[in-house]
């Protein structure tokens, strides 16, 4: 194909949402913000949930930790569900299952219930993932799967962050109680919203090959046609999750293998970054706290920022955006070594914290703009009736290098100190951001193979030869 004509292709395939999947992403944004706004209400009224339930930090940390591996346990399950069976209807049993036991945590009287309710709210973290991700690759076509990943993953950080500040503000003046209710409520409302008045989409049906058939079925369907397994979209429907075809794609191997090094620097920085500024630097909890903050805004803005560059790359050529990746990951990690390394100390003037502040945002901007694009990778190089497996089993590696990032970060400090410990950690990084750079070969011929798939689809669906090709140049 000439030069000329990719480009051609790709302008195509342009971003050009339709109204039901603005619609779609919109409540799948309200739903993921409040579903996140959970994660964290713990944390600020401890000392009030503790006082009030005569329990210690270790126990307070085993809810954290029970949460945190149900959720991840659970994912895989959804993933496999989230492949064939009724996404709607997962995604109203699965949030509600998650918002119902947040609800319930604010009646907790004893540990004992505390735990059970705790532990159940990650079944809604866990599941809603995989649906999330499965929706929205059939909503939106391989050039607008970045942008609309891009909202989820900005969202998610920030349900976060918003459940932390009410708790924090809401938690002393009217009782730990009631974040956990207010946390929950939005979403009984949302879900069954959505429920009843967002379309579900077909699988396949944003795939340029498969998208005027799908559609022009549904009109047929509006009109007296016939759907179902007899239709065109059974070519997909039917089809069950392939864990052997997915391990054959050499971009969700090598996916997987960043994903744990690449986790690990995010667990350690969040539990380690304001016990250094405290015990190395002489810094009051309220200052370290805020370089904290400073950090999460960087993170927020950056990983916005990152999906749309990626996005922006990928519409150029399909191999930028992991290069893109490789590249951030080591800017990232340099800068993170500069924010260990700044001279920063107690007592410094407001002039003088400008520097390590501003280190602390950008360092956090740069290090997320990874963002939300392996997630749109993975759309991209695997078949519709996969998706939501696969991104449950990266969502899984995400968690275990995140959840063994306190761990290690801790035994670490214990053998060579809080700054080595660091230094150490953020090191992993330079093994995540090695193999983005294979992936820049191994995508564009992964993705080649969907849409190949693709267009023989279109062709056993009765349509002829297909004449829709990449998105993006390869």
């Amino acid at each position: 194909m000439s030069k000329s004509g990719a480009a051609g292709i790709a302008a195509a395939d342009r971003p050009r949402m339709s109204r039901k999947a603005v619609v779609a992403l919109v409540f799948l944004v309200l739903i993921t913000v409040f579903l996140n706004a959970d994660m964290n209400l713990l944390y600020p009224n401890a000392v009030f949930i503790e006082k009030d339930l005569g329990i210690n930090d270790a126990q307070l940390g085993a809810v954290s930790s029970a949460f945190i591996i149900i959720g991840a346990a659970v994912t895989l399950i959804w993933g496999y569900l989230t492949d064939f069976a009724s996404r709607k209807k997962l995604l109203l049993f699965t949030v509600l299952l998650g918002e119902i036991p947040c609800f319930m945590t604010s009646f907790s009287q004893t540990y004992g219930q505390l735990y059970f309710w705790r532990s159940l709210t990650g079944l809604g973290i866990g599941g809603i993932i995989p649906i999330t991700y499965s929706l929205l690759s059939d909503y939106f076509s391989p050039s607008e799967r970045g942008l609309a990943n891009t909202w989820i993953n900005m969202v998610t950080g920030l349900g976060v962050v918003l459940g932390m500040l009410a708790a924090g503000f809401i938690g002393p003046v009217y009782g730990w109680r009631l974040p956990f209710i207010l946390a929950a409520v939005p979403n009984f409302v949302l879900v069954p919203l959505f429920y009843f008045f967002v379309k579900e989409p077909r699988r396949g049906e944003a795939e340029p090959e498969l998208r005027a058939l799908l559609r022009g079925e549904t009109a047929g369907a509006g009109a007296g046609g016939r759907t179902g397994a007899g239709g065109r979209s059974a070519e997909v429907n039917h089809l069950r999750p392939n864990y052997l075809a997915m391990a054959r794609v050499k971009t969700n191997i090598l996916s997987f293998i960043q994903g744990i090094p690449g986790s690990v620097p995010w667990g350690v920085l969040t539990f380690a970054i304001p016990i250094y500024f405290v015990r190395e630097r002489g810094f009051s909890v309220q200052a370290a706290t805020m370089m904290m903050m400073v950090f999460g805004a960087g993170v927020l803005a950056g990983g916005f920022a990152g999906g749309l560059i990626g996005t922006k790359l990928y519409n150029i050529r399909r191999s930028l955006m992991p290069i893109f990746l490789g590249v951030v990951v080591y800017v990232g990690m340099f800068m993170a070594y500069g924010v260990v390394a700044y001279p920063a100390r107690a007592g410094m003037s407001f002039a003088e914290m400008l520097g390590p502040v501003i280190l602390a945002f950008l360092t956090g901007f740069v290090a997320a703009m990874v963002g939300p694009n392996p997630k749109t990778i993975l759309m991209n190089v695997n078949l519709p009736e996969n998706r939501g497996s696969i991104s449950s089993i990266f969502n899984l590696t995400d968690s275990i290098g995140n959840g063994a990032g306190p761990f290690l970060g801790g035994l670490l400090s214990v053998r060579f100190g809080m700054t080595r410990a660091l230094y150490i950690a953020i090191s992993f990084w330079a093994l995540c951001g090695f193999w983005w750079f294979f992936v820049a070969r191994t995508e564009p011929r992964d993705e080649e193979a969907v849409r190949r798939n693709m267009r023989e689809r279109a062709e056993r669906m009765g349509a002829g030869p297909a004449n829709t090709a990449p998105s993006a140049r390869g």
